[in-house]
């Protein structure tokens, strides 16, 4: 074999394979445990994702980076925790075969409440406004809306889940109907259906790299509280 090798042809073509094997691990690697692209679909992250040359897309539209290392679980630690604020890549409790993308509302222990179309977080034991003009459009804003004739109404979030919705809020499937895609179901506190389970967390979307017009790093939201 060591004399084989010494032919320059056969050393060529060892280490290039050699090379190549290595370069598909590491992608492999990449793709599976730090990063992986996802290509968003419907309207419900407008005008956050899926705005594309002023319009919001009902189909498959933009190209994004969603960051798995932050939130993987290393035998019990992780870099980081999920938080409210986040746009997150996530299984819905529903249907574990599919992925949604939507934003961090509500993390363990938050009580949210939701009444007249705005959307609150109890502090101190009171509920105070959560301010979300930073990403909803004004189609948007003050428009979330539950259950018809439910209202108001809240969500006590149990240890280890999450409560989502998406930036669209006319448009969205997410928490306040426990991702029914309906209206017309009883969803609260009593409906485990409305909470995103922590392990159903594939990662933080992290950038938007198509199309290039819309490339852009998805800021975390800072609430006051």
């Amino acid at each position: 074999m060591k004399n084989l090798l010494k032919n320059p042809k056969v050393y060529f073509v060892v280490d290039l394979l050699l090379n190549i094997v290595f370069v598909v691990v590491l992608a492999l690697f990449i793709r599976h445990f730090i990063v992986s692209p996802f290509h968003v679909y419907g309207p419900s992250m407008c005008n956050t994702i899926n705005n594309i040359k002023g319009e919001c897309v009902n189909d498959y539209g933009d190209y994004i980076i969603v960051n798995e290392f932050l939130f993987k679980d290393f035998f019990g630690w992780s870099f980081s925790q999920p938080r409210a604020g986040d746009v997150v890549v996530f299984r819905p409790p529903t249907d574990t075969s599919q992925y949604y993308v939507k934003r961090i509302i509500g993390q363990p222990g938050d009580k949210i409440k939701i009444e007249n179309g705005f959307v609150y977080k109890e502090f101190n034991r009171t509920f105070e406004l959560l301010d979300e003009s930073s990403y909803l459009n004004e189609d948007n804003l003050g428009k979330t809306y539950t259950q018809v004739g439910v209202d108001p109404i809240e969500f006590q979030i149990p240890a280890g889940h999450y409560f989502v919705m998406g930036d669209n809020r006319n448009r969205s499937t997410d928490s306040r109907q426990c991702f029914t895609g309906g209206f017309g179901v009883r969803c609260d506190t009593d409906n485990m259906n409305a909470f995103v389970p922590q392990e159903n967390i594939r990662g933080k979307a992290w950038i938007v790299f198509y199309p290039f017009e819309n490339l852009q790093v998805l800021k975390s939201v800072e609430y006051d509280f």
